[in-house]
């Protein structure tokens, strides 16, 4: 990312599912060398598409009327030597683990079915998320 962007990536913010895996977080950081910061409420983009839908529906003025979330901050424990050791490793790993499937072996289509349908999961989520939300503030 630092390379793609010409700027140093100094935190890194995470929400979704994945997110309640604090070792998966804590390797994060370790690996990039940066933190990583975990909202409390790990479904952050249903949220943000809830309170989006508020704002343009007129029920509140702005994003300001909401309180911060709370966060967990996870912070890289490893040296940089050893940091440079293991993502030399994962890349080794990585190279290893490419073109083991066949090309007679035909996957596109279940794996653009499986990606059609995460996708169509996560935007129902969001929206039944906005709408709840909406109908219980206009409720109270």
């Amino acid at each position: 990312m630092n390379q793609d962007s010409h700027l140093p990536l100094g935190l890194l913010k995470v929400d979704g599912g994945m997110t309640s895996n604090d070792l998966m977080l804590q390797l994060q950081a370790d690996i990039l060398g940066i933190p990583v910061v975990r909202p409390d409420m790990s479904e952050m983009t249903a949220l943000g598409a809830a309170i989006a839908a508020g704002v343009g529906a007129g029920v509140w003025r702005d994003v300001t009327q909401f309180p911060r979330q709370h966060v967990s901050k996870f912070e890289p424990q490893i040296n940089p030597d050893d940091r440079d050791r293991r993502y030399a490793r994962w890349m080794k790993a990585v190279q290893r683990s490419m073109h083991w499937v066949s090309s007679e072996e035909n996957t596109s289509s279940v794996a653009g079915h499986k990606t059609t349908m995460a996708f169509s999961l996560g935007l129902l989520t969001g929206v039944m998320v906005g709408v709840w939300l909406i109908l219980s503030l206009r409720r109270s």
